[in-house]
């Protein structure tokens, strides 16, 4: 039986680096804290930040869509790492907490803002981030003074020019009576009330007079959106949750009004509210507030 060599050359054994931890979730929250322009809340205490996007100073609801697809880019971009959908949560609890509760409560509004009681801005959604400054004194395209936020419905408006005028509006829209054309405008003027109460527009003709079409060209003056006509909501909680995501609420052909109906609309164009129980909690409640512009054009039957 042949005998094992044992005075060969030893192996040497090659130490265990320790891996090293990289922390996802505090490096991302201190990017998020550099790269925001300030973390504030509202004054119904829902958490914003504003941050730079493309150039443009925008603010958006941390508890949203927008903040999610920031912080994921974010943590590709700066940290070469994709998050779990725990560490996004984690970010996301920590940005909100710091809104919440070190941030200044500011109003926030959606399209039509206010600045002082003299001092009206209307959001031009743009890639720029431009709003029209509107005072006694005459209008100009500036960078706006108060909070904006932007919903994934809303359009951009053209930059305005001077020189315009309402009447190029019956070029397109087929409203002839003199008396009426009246009432669109300043039904439009109204629109501009930051506050309310709104008047409630009703188109009203033959089928296949261009209603529809109307009401989309007047609303796209103020308001442009996707969806811009849609049908009626069958729940007062998902009007009240449209209405979160619009300025202007248009719907489409609605041949009479039950008197449910009809005080939904009420309460929505005098400023209300809906209650609802939040989700996973037993007495919590959510509550939404709106007072918003309606539209609707209806058949003459």
């Amino acid at each position: 039986m042949r005998n094992k060599r044992t005075d060969g050359p030893t192996i040497p054994t090659i130490p265990t680096i320790p891996t090293i931890k990289k922390q996802t979730v505090p490096e991302l929250i201190e990017l998020v804290q550099i790269d925001a322009i300030e973390l504030f809340h509202s004054t119904d205490d829902e958490p914003f930040i504003s941050t730079q996007i493309n150039g443009a100073a925008l603010s958006f609801p941390i508890h949203s869509a927008y903040f999610t697809n920031y912080i994921h880019g974010m943590a590709y971009r700066e940290l070469s790492r994709a998050l779990t959908k725990q560490q996004a949560e984690q970010v996301t609890a920590s940005i909100a907490a710091e809104a919440k509760f070190k941030g200044k409560t500011e109003d926030v509004f959606i399209r039509v803002g206010k600045d002082g009681p003299d001092v009206i801005e209307l959001d031009l959604a743009n890639d720029n981030g431009d709003a029209v400054r509107i005072t006694a004194d005459g209008w100009e395209v500036l960078k706006p003074s108060v909070k904006f936020r932007r919903s994934p419905l809303m359009e951009p408006l053209p930059r305005p020019v001077p020189g315009g005028s309402l009447d190029n509006l019956w070029n397109v829209v087929n409203v002839t009576d003199q008396g009426d054309r009246g009432l669109v405008k300043g039904w439009l003027v109204g629109l501009m009330n930051v506050n309310g109460p709104f008047p409630i527009l009703t188109l009203q003709a033959e089928k296949g007079s261009g209603k529809t079409t109307a009401m989309r060209f007047i609303r796209g003056i103020i308001d442009p959106a996707k969806g811009d006509t849609r049908a009626l909501p069958t729940k007062e909680q998902d009007l009240f949750i449209a209405a979160n995501d619009n300025w202007v609420l248009s719907f489409d052909n609605l041949v009479g009004l039950r008197s449910n109906i009809s005080d939904m609309f009420c309460r929505l164009a005098t400023g209300g509210s809906f209650a609802t129980r939040t989700l996973y909690t037993n007495t919590g409640q959510t509550v939404i507030e709106a007072c918003r512009p309606v539209s609707r054009p209806t058949s003459r039957c």
